[in-house]
């Protein structure tokens, strides 16, 4: 069995942060290939390319919490690393590829002509089976909704706003409101009671902290 990796949580604050920062389309992955090849001791590898992939995978789910999976991925990966299941080679490659996917995701905003921010509000707008029509209103959707909110943060949003029922309530009747006018006529009211709960419930998580969506 191969020696358990170290915990993310262990590692120093700066290594952390600069792990996190890293932009994944600039690693060469021919080149961590060939290293990997080369290395005497490729357990320490792995771990060196896990807390990397940790790292970024913490930060970018702190963007956009509909990236859950990519941890639950990881982790699964790592699981089947410590519990001896995988050769060194097969976990190797398998966190390659979920580099390759990850390196993906974090240029997907990009792509789509959102910010962050953006996109994890249409993330959680989206729903199955979308017409190419319904995927841009639901865009424009996300869009307006985030800057309704920013626009009225000290109103919606002030100190404690979300130990306090009558702003919560004032929170949750505003998003209502907005996706209403906005949403694609293809949402019923079951997807839409859906969606509404679902943003909701994500500013409320934040807490106080739901100003850090409009400030980053």
């Amino acid at each position: 069995m191969p020696p358990p990796m170290e915990s993310l949580g262990r590692e120093q604050e700066f290594v952390i942060k600069r792990y996190s920062e890293c932009d994944l389309s600039q690693i060469d992955m021919k080149k961590l290939k060939e290293k990997f090849k080369e290395a005497p001791h490729k357990n320490l590898e792995i771990r060196d390319l896990t807390q990397l992939l940790e790292a970024k995978v913490n930060q970018m789910v702190h963007q956009n919490s509909e990236r859950q999976s990519f941890a639950e991925r990881l982790q699964r990966i790592l699981d089947d690393y410590n519990a001896g299941s995988q050769t060194s080679q097969e976990s190797m490659d398998e966190l390659l590829r979920f580099m390759s996917e990850l390196t993906e995701e974090q240029q997907r905003a990009h792509r789509e002509g959102l910010t962050e921010q953006e996109l994890e509000i249409y993330d959680m707008l989206l729903k199955p089976k979308l017409s190419k029509k319904d995927e841009q209103q639901v865009k424009l959707a996300a869009k307006d909704l985030l800057e309704k909110l920013e626009k009225r943060q000290s109103e919606l949003f002030p100190l404690q706003w979300h130990q306090n029922n009558q702003k919560k309530k004032q929170v949750f009747v505003f998003v209502g409101n907005e996706l209403n006018q906005t949403l694609p006529q293809t949402y019923d009211n079951d997807v839409f009671v859906e969606k509404k709960e679902k943003i909701y419930s994500a500013l409320l998580m934040r807490g106080d902290a739901v100003t850090q969506m409009f400030a980053e």
